[in-house]
Parts: C-alpha cells; structure tokens; sequence
C-alpha cells in the first residue's frame, strides 16, 4: 500500500497546475502536502493537505479542482495510514459529495476502492436537494468544479457544503460556499462594477489672517496656528 501511495504522485497534478491557478496561500501548502505524500511523510502529508484544502476551498472562484480531488483521496490515504479511519472516511465523504459520479483511479489497492464506494454509497442515501444558480447572461455556472453550462442551471445535490463559482463572458469570477439543507436552494452572483476613477484632491489652502483683525487678534490667532 505504501509503494502505491507513492506510485499515485505525480503526471496527473502536474498536467493541471497549468490550467488552473491556485489561490495563492493554498498552492504552496497543497504542493509540500504532495510532498509529504510522495516521501511517505503521511503525518506531515495529513497536516499539510488539510490545511490546503481549506485553504483552496476559502475561494470557490478559484479553486484548483482536479489538485482538490486528488488531495482529498491523498489525505484519505494519509489517514488511513495513520489508523484515523474516521477522519479518513470524513475525506471520501466530502469528494462524494462534491462529485458523486468521481472516479478513483485503478492504481489505488481494492482495499481503498472499497472504502471509496462506502464513503460514496453513504452520500448518496442522503438524498438531494435542488441547488440553482443564476448570474449574469452568458455566464457560466460551476458547482463544486463541475461545469454546468450557461445559468441559470438546476443541480441536485446532496445535503452539506456547496462550492459555487460563476465565470463571466469577459473572465469575471464570482464565488461562494453554500450550506444545502432540507430544502431547496438559489443563489445569483454578481460582478461587481469596475472601480470609479479618483478624484484628484483638492489643492490645499494656508490658513491666512483676514486683515480686518485688530494687531493683537492677530498675533493670538498666529500663535495657535503655528
């Protein structure tokens, strides 16, 4: 399991690194978590992954999710190593329910690809909820990473956190987490207005005494002036 493990890094992260930015913060904690991984550091892989993953997630607008997808079964297969099968169960829960139809590759060992269809099996026993999105014209909707075409959409999923990202037609990003509950859900983005030049500021005017005070008056004013 642990020559696995280290068989699983590499060729397909690296083929998306260029297709999708990563939120800044995230990218160098998610790449010493894949780090980690491929030494067999599954403490410190565990630690690092996580944290990347809230990290990327803090910003659904964009996120890098072919790199979420694999960090998720990375962090399972962490835990797992690690005798936290809880936390590694509360991983594949959450990549189900993102994308209950993801695929895990074949290099995984069938004892991970058992886990995988529980953890997946589970999810779906939730039922869904309607999740729509609409925006601006000609914009296009994600949920969870999943390209869902021009908005407004209707996507079924299951109850718990959403990650909604909306692309406009110019490049324009909107994008939030939502929480799915018993009921069904609607959320519009917006882009927001391009920013209003500055007015230049108004030059600045040296305080001067009128000439109609009195010499005394005067000296006072001065004095508190300076």
């Amino acid at each position: 399991f642990a020559l696995t493990a280290r068989a699983i890094v590499g060729e397909r992260l690296l083929a998306c690194e260029e297709r999708y930015p990563v939120t800044p913060d995230a990218a160098p904690t998610l790449e010493a978590g894949k780090k980690a991984f491929g030494d067999l550091k599954f403490d410190e892989a565990f630690e690092k992954l996580k944290k990347g993953i809230e990290l990327s997630l803090g910003d659904p607008a964009t996120a890098d999710w072919p790199r979420l997808y694999e960090a998720h079964l990375q962090l399972a297969v962490s835990a797992f190593r690690l005798g936290e099968d809880k936390d590694a169960q509360g991983a594949l829960q959450s990549l189900a329910r993102m994308n209950l139809q993801f695929e895990v590759p074949g290099s995984y060992p069938p004892v991970f690809l058992r886990e995988w269809e529980k953890a997946r099996k589970k999810v779906d026993k939730q039922g869904r909820q309607a999740l729509t999105v609409d925006g601006p014209p000609g914009a296009t909707a994600f949920i969870d990473g999943r390209d869902l075409g021009m908005v407004p959409v209707e996507e079924p999923v299951s109850p718990g956190a959403h990650h909604v990202k909306v692309e406009g037609t110019k490049g324009e990003k909107w994008g939030q987490t939502v929480e799915v509950k018993n009921a069904a859900l609607k959320v519009k983005a917006t882009f927001g207005a391009p920013a209003a030049p500055e007015k230049p500021a108004a030059p600045a005017v040296e305080p001067k005494i009128q000439a109609t005070l009195d010499a005394k008056t005067a000296e006072k004013v001065a004095a508190w002036c300076a």
